[in-house]
């Protein structure tokens, strides 16, 4: 691809957080073809359909909680004063009508003299109703809608989880305006919260309780318009201080700055690698001394698009729940509580397996933090990182624990990332591993059950050294030696400038300069490596050899692969 500013790459970019979801009944709409007058009736019934209580709603609101002890639901009368509680008994076929509304049998639901209960660790709560497939229970801040998915899950901790729960919501004052009145909370599981209740504006986590705040213009974050001028100006300022091929494949490379990763072919470096690259401090390898200054005025504005604001958060006392975003999406959420630093995203996507990906994006990585650490103010905070897991539709796949060490699970791992391999490529690829990212995306480590692969800090042979040795005894066979190049290594076109070769070059503009294992480790920013297939190829032979094996570099028809015995 040309340098050109008018033909820059064009790509879209899948963004996905999580978070609190916000409440709200849909309406399902049904279009049939009809006349207008049998359409509006058709309409009318949709909606008098889906607004009406369930049947165990309405039965609910006649016949209160079923169990000594639960509140009773009090209606005022006329004069205001609230009536009488009303006799609620369990009554026959009650609890089938039930089931039947949430789907079927699901644990910890106990079915007794015609009542329905939840029933785990010690704590029971009625069952009054059924809401778009959720149980709704008593309790003693009025009732709770309960995520029938928690409920299918059978996690330990369910029935106390909620005790504790709901004590801390009524000392906040949360809950009911009057006893068996609807509490507006749901009951709900998260890979970052735990069991928590949430309402719209609300949420209880074991930590303490926090309330949804306002922020500063909404929320929004920059604008990556910004981006665009800043490369403008700088190609402007700059272009006179290059030659011609240089001038080409740097402003090709800039011309991504603000760019959407989209669907890349594979040896095309994404938009997020060009931003990598310049914050990271690369233009200082490639420009003359002379023009370093521009590069200033470039990096600082690429720093407003991709400082991370807040866009929506939850406060309490000592406790904060904030999603963070920059101009490109990219982002997560993050707890901070007294006790507990944690944040959540989307794990990278693997470099060369497409297929992988379609199971690992919708895949949460956690990051357990201790108190008071902030990942956004503090470079070396994954040093103190306690614990990494990795959730997939809050399945379990793999964790990392400070002393409990690496575990994952096989099955539900291949469920999730199935054997890809075909011909003679492996099928065992991806085995179960953890890649330690910060919210910017860049690599901190990687964990696999033979250890911890950091990546290179500088350009200092020592360093060098340091993570060789650790690579040794992390990827100790093929699958595992593989994820250097997924993770650790962007395949890029050498350099067609050889007086510039920390240079990027494109299609149309290459050259051909070979790299050592040292000289591609000493090319690290951001925790990533750049070479292509031959570089990549030289870091595979080498790490093998110092594994013992008899490893060569073996150069084909356009490309190289390493191989050893």
């Amino acid at each position: 691809m040309s340098g050109s500013a008018g033909a820059r790459r064009k790509r879209t970019e899948r963004v996905q957080s999580q978070g609190p979801r916000r409440g709200g009944r849909r309406i399902p709409l049904i279009w049939i073809g009809a006349g207008g007058g049998a359409l509006l009736a058709l309409v009318i019934l949709a909606v008098f359909f889906a607004t009406r209580p369930s049947s165990g709603e309405r039965q609910a609101q006649v016949a209160g909680p079923t169990t000594p002890g639960a509140s009773s639901p009090e209606q005022p009368t006329s004069d205001g004063s609230p009536a009488p509680p009303v006799d609620a008994g369990p009554r026959p076929g009650r609890s089938r009508a039930l089931l039947e509304e949430i789907g079927g049998k699901l644990p910890h639901l106990v079915d007794r003299e015609g009542g329905l209960y939840l029933e785990e660790g010690g704590a029971t709560f009625p069952i009054l109703s059924v809401r778009l497939g959720n149980p709704v229970a008593a309790s003693e801040m009025g009732k709770i809608e309960i995520d029938a998915g928690l409920l299918s899950a059978d996690r330990p901790g369910l029935g106390s989880s909620l005790v504790a729960l709901v004590a801390l919501a009524k000392a906040a004052g949360f809950g009911a305006k009057s006893a068996g009145g609807d509490s507006g909370f749901v009951y709900e599981w998260d890979f970052l919260l735990g069991f928590h209740l949430r309402a719209e504006d609300r949420v209880v986590l074991a930590e303490g309780v926090a309330t949804r705040e306002a922020l500063p213009g909404g929320g929004v974050t920059a604008d990556v318009g910004t981006v665009a001028k800043a490369v403008e100006r700088f190609e402007a300022a700059v272009g006179p201080t290059l030659p011609p091929l240089a001038r080409t494949v740097l402003f090709d490379l800039v011309g991504l700055l603000a760019d959407r990763d989209g669907e890349a072919e594979i040896d095309e470096f994404p938009p997020s690698f060009a931003r990598r690259l310049v914050r990271h401090g690369w233009l200082d390898r490639v420009l003359p001394e002379a023009a370093r200054e521009h590069a200033r005025a470039l990096e600082a504005g690429l720093d407003e698009a991709t400082r991370f604001r807040p866009i929506e958060t939850f406060k309490g006392e000592g406790l904060a729940l904030t999603k963070f975003e920059d101009a490109f999406g990219k982002g997560g959420w993050l707890l901070q509580a007294p006790a507990r630093t944690a944040y959540t995203l989307t794990p990278p996507r693997p470099h060369y397996h497409p297929k992988a990906w379609e199971g690992l994006r919708d895949a949460r990585l956690v990051v357990e933090l201790p108190g008071g650490v902030d990942p956004n103010r503090r470079e070396d905070f994954w040093k103190e990182t306690t614990a990494l897991r990795l959730f997939h539709r809050g399945t379990l796949l793999a964790s990392w624990e400070k002393e409990a060490g690496f575990r994952a699970d096989q099955a539900a791992w291949r469920r999730v990332v199935p054997e890809l391999g075909s011909g003679g490529v492996l099928k065992t690829l991806l085995p179960p591993h953890l890649l330690l990212v910060d919210l910017a995306g860049d690599v901190r480590a990687l964990f696999t059950p033979h250890g911890r692969l950091v990546p290179p800090q500088d350009a200092t042979p020592a360093e060098s050294d340091r993570f060789l040795a650790e690579a040794v005894a992390a990827l100790p066979d093929p699958p595992h030696l593989d994820l250097f190049g997924e993770y650790f290594f962007q395949y890029v076109y050498d350099s067609p400038d050889t007086a510039n070769p920390s240079l990027v070059g494109n299609k149309k503009q290459r050259g051909d300069i070979h790299q050592t294992a040292r000289e591609t480790l000493s090319s690290v920013f951001g925790g990533m490596c750049r070479g292509d297939c031959d570089d990549l190829s030289e870091m595979y032979a080498e790490i093998a050899t110092r594994q013992g094996k008899l490893a060569h570099v073996l150069y084909l028809p356009a490309h190289a692969a390493a191989a050893w015995a």
